[in-house]
């Protein structure tokens, strides 16, 4: 299968060179006022011959998004990832949370989309963040809310507490790791 999809690949690249290169020689050869024509019909080929696709976009979020919480209460709050077209192999992400207010209990790994973890999800009290990179075995994840991890948090503190993602990625299982990550939603709690 990804012998297949690779040699479809090259066939497609080779294909757009030597078109390239049949363009440039009709331009090279032709007289400028029959040039329009031929610039034309030649974008109509190649639009026929190779339409444009757009790659999926996928979302890290919490969830729930919100929620009110006691001080000294405990809460879980599932990383979540939906990628609804494009089949994803790889993600990562940095969380960051105001430690001065809510401190992390522990990550659950249980129920994730992620079968081998590159860095093992942790997290830092004293910096207010957590980290996961996990791997999805083959054929990827593709769909609406792909648990990757539980985060068991305890309240500490009064006030509004955001839990953001200062950073991401999500690869998509084409065999050229695509970035396909678009947004990122934090949560308030």
């Amino acid at each position: 299968s990804f012998t297949a999809i690779r040699i479809c690949n090259d066939i497609c690249y080779t294909t757009c060179d030597y078109f390239f290169l049949l363009f440039a020689v009709v331009l090279t050869k032709k007289k400028s006022g029959s040039l329009k024509k031929y610039i034309l019909a030649w974008l109509l080929v190649f639009a026929l011959l190779f339409p444009v696709t757009s790659l999926s976009a996928a979302q890290f979020f919490l969830s729930p998004a919100s929620k009110t919480v006691q001080e000294n209460a405990t809460f879980t709050v599932d990383v979540v990832v939906s990628s609804a077209d494009q089949a994803l192999n790889a993600l990562s992400g940095t969380i960051l949370f105001p430690a001065n207010l809510i401190e992390v209990i522990s990550l659950s790994k249980a129920g994730s989309i992620a079968s081998l973890w590159v860095q093992e999800p942790s997290y830092s009290n004293t910096a207010g963040t957590i980290s996961f990179e996990g791997l999805v075995l083959n054929p990827g994840f593709s769909g609406q809310n792909g648990k990757v991890l539980t985060i068991s948090f305890r309240s500490i503190g009064k006030g509004t507490v955001p839990v953001l993602f200062s950073a991401g990625s999500v690869l998509a299982n084409d065999g050229k790791g695509t970035q396909i990550l678009s947004l990122k939603s934090g949560g308030t709690y």
